[in-house]
């Protein structure tokens, strides 16, 4: 989907251009709706595809799906943040950066996996798991209230540094690459911590690949 969107905005210096077609309001429209039906059909395949769900008919299967993949999207990922709020600092204490596991192999200290222990704590199912967590709710649970407003801002500033900056880029290939590495980037901060977004998840190394393809390029042009 990042490649699609990134092609989509890009696709002038991507690709040839060609002679434009005048698409009325009713044919964009319509347009949309499919691309959105598909994209939203491709999600329920991948959730078909990475679950252990058992249908008796191809109608349930498209309730069942229909119904993850809308909660998935519309409300699944909020609702730890409540348990953010009921857990902290009422039961334990905010956790500071005592959850990045990078910085407690360097110092030594025990890492506070706090995904799990309120999985565990909130959750009936004895077999384990761990919870989604926002990078803003992230934020709170480590310092509170201070830690969400200055977070955010934070945040909302760095976001707004790498927007200008993706958008100064000349659009070659190996920049609109780079572009789609920011997509997942930018999508993991909905569901995992900054410090896990940006070394859990890659964009660390995104960006040495992207400097490494960079030099490679002027390399080979020289």
């Amino acid at each position: 989907m990042c490649l699609a969107i990134a092609g989509f905005i890009f696709k002038r210096h991507a690709i040839v251009k060609k002679i434009k077609k005048v698409r009325s309001k009713k044919a964009t429209r319509r347009r949309f709706i499919l691309i959105g039906v598909a994209l939203f059909s491709l999600l329920m395949l991948l959730y078909y595809s990475s679950t252990k769900y058992e249908f008796q008919n191809v109608f349930e299967a498209i309730k069942k799906l229909t119904e993850v993949s809308l909660t998935r999207i519309f409300g699944r990922l909020s609702i730890p943040a409540f348990f953010y709020v009921h857990y902290f600092p009422n039961v334990d204490a905010h956790y500071g950066i005592s959850n990045i596991g990078t910085l407690s192999k360097i110092f030594g200290y025990d890492v506070f996996l706090d995904s799990r222990i309120l999985f565990d704590y909130f959750s009936s199912n004895k077999k384990g798991g761990s919870l989604a967590i926002s990078s803003i709710m992230d934020f709170y649970g480590a310092f509170g209230y201070y830690g969400l407003v200055i977070g955010s801002v934070m945040l909302g500033a760095f976001l707004s540094i790498l927007d200008t900056f993706l958008d100064k880029l000349e659009k070659n290939v190996v920049n609109i690459v780079f572009i789609i590495f920011c997509f997942v980037f930018a999508y993991y901060l909905s569901q995992a911590s900054l410090a896990r977004s940006l070394l859990g998840y890659g964009f660390f190394f995104f960006v040495l690949t992207w400097v490494w393809l960079q030099k490679g390029i002027k390399i080979k042009l020289r």
